[in-house]
Parts: structure tokens; C-alpha cells; sequence
């Protein structure tokens, strides 16, 4: 009876962060409001699904490397109108609470794209947009992998 109890409350543990993972990434809100977010789930959600993993998973910063890189300067613009921000100073806080929708950033088809964030000593490495997708469409089987299994504990 204990072993029961202990699992129902387990699975209730899961299911709450896993209705709390569903919710909007708040990184978003810096772009689109509540009400575009809540469309595009409604109307587009495979692009919901895209710009979740590309502000949470999808760059990632490395040292810059002895080797010459081509790179492009990060800038931060205001995401909703694109206008460049006047401050272009980006530090280690910066980077630890990235939001890739505050900046000017771009990626290609088919190759890697290099930032050098400011002063840091890092680069912002963006993957090809083909490989973007890829990380997007993982994300979406990996959380409907996730909420399968908990309906199945739930169920028990």
C-alpha cells in the first residue's frame, strides 16, 4: 500500500513539472506577447516548438580558439523592432542569461555561424539551420517520449 502511495505521488511529482515544462519559455515574451504566443500554439505550433529549443538548447558559447575563426560581432538589437541597442557592452552575466532574441543573429543552411561576444573572451556558435530543426524535432520527440511514459505511470 505504502509502495502504491509513494508512486502516485511520484507520478503527480513528474506530471506538475511536466505541465510546467509545457508552458511558454518566458525568454519568448521579450519578442512576441502572451496572446501571439498563445496563436502561434494554436495555428503554428511545429514554429512554437523551434523558437523554444533555439532560446533554451540550440547556441551554446566556447572559448575563442587560438586557431583564426570567421566570425561576425554580436550585437544586441530590441527584438521587437530590430533596432540596434545602444548598449553593445555584453559581459559573463550576459552570456550565463543569454537570450539569442535580443541580438542580431542569423544562421545558414548548411554551415556553423560564429559570434564574438564582446570582450569575454567567447564565441557564440550557431548551428546550421538544418541542424537547428534536427534539435527541434528531437526536442519534440524526447518530450512526447517523456509525456507517454508518465500517462503510463499515471495509469498504473
Amino acid at each position: 500500500m505504502k509502495t502504491t502511495k509513494i508512486i502516485f505521488l511520484c507520478a503527480f511529482v513528474f506530471g506538475f513539472f511536466f505541465c510546467n515544462a509545457q508552458e511558454v519559455n518566458q525568454k519568448l515574451l521579450v519578442k512576441f506577447d502572451a496572446n501571439e504566443l498563445k496563436e502561434m500554439k494554436k495555428t503554428n505550433l511545429e514554429n512554437l516548438n523551434f523558437l523554444e529549443y533555439y532560446v533554451s538548447d540550440a547556441l551554446y558559447f566556447v572559448p575563442v580558439p587560438d586557431k583564426p575563426v570567421n566570425y561576425k560581432e554580436l550585437v544586441r538589437i530590441n527584438p521587437k523592432t530590430k533596432e540596434i541597442s545602444e548598449n553593445q557592452i555584453i559581459t559573463k552575466d550576459d552570456l550565463d542569461n543569454f537570450n539569442p532574441l535580443e541580438y542580431d543573429i542569423s544562421y545558414e543552411p548548411d554551415r556553423y555561424t560564429y559570434y564574438l561576444a564582446g570582450n569575454t573572451g567567447m564565441l557564440l556558435v550557431v548551428p546550421s539551420q538544418r541542424d537547428l530543426q534536427l534539435g527541434s524535432d528531437n526536442r519534440v520527440k524526447t518530450l512526447k517520449l517523456q509525456q507517454t511514459q508518465i500517462e503510463k505511470i499515471n495509469k498504473k
